[in-house]
């Protein structure tokens, strides 16, 4: 499907739900990374009436192919700071851009 980079089209929709079949999940566990498993698990849900639910990192966390942050910094609220260290490429626009983006318009709420 080239879920990770593609868009959540209609596409993407259809071939998900050729690869869903006739399966008929009660639940459908989306982990492509926010905001794509956002879109595509509305997406999904209007298409197959299956209840979606975006999963983030957690299934890389169960697999270990990502790690957790340590317990303590989980419990100071910074797993997030842990993250974007660890992987800046990635989450440095999510992060920076995206939460300070979120911040400008709460405040103004």
């Amino acid at each position: 499907m080239g879920a990770p980079f593609g868009p959540v089209d209609d596409d993407f929709v259809a071939a998900a739900q050729a690869r869903i079949g006739d399966t008929d999940p009660h639940i459908i566990w989306v982990a492509l990374g926010t905001p794509k498993q956002d879109f595509a698990a509305q997406r999904l849900a209007q298409a197959t009436g299956a209840l979606c639910v975006g999963v983030g990192a957690a299934f890389d966390f169960v697999a270990q192919t990502k790690a957790e942050a340590p317990e303590w910094v989980q419990r100071a609220g910074m797993e997030w700071l842990f993250r974007l260290a660890s992987e800046p490429r990635r989450l440095a626009h999510r992060y920076v851009v995206g939460n300070t983006q979120f911040l400008r318009i709460a405040a103004r709420g």
